[in-house]
């Protein structure tokens, strides 16, 4: 999660620099864009591990009662 966090953070400063630097608008769109993007496949695989950690789980628990 520290990740999310940095990422979002990388994210804000370029949205910011965006109205501070009005000549390299599109470089800091595209920049912050890259961050969201970042974001979100973290997101998912934090998600993509749950559930590979959930159906591993449920696995072992179903054997151990056959």
């Amino acid at each position: 999660m520290r990740k999310l966090v940095e990422y979002r953070t990388q994210e804000s400063q370029c949205r910011q620099r965006v109205v501070l630097d009005a000549a390299n608008e599109a470089h800091w769109l595209l920049q912050a864009e890259m961050w969201q993007r970042r974001v979100a496949q973290e997101i998912s695989s934090y998600f993509d591990e749950c559930n590979t950690n959930r159906s591993s789980n449920r696995a072992e628990s179903e054997q151990a009662h056959d």
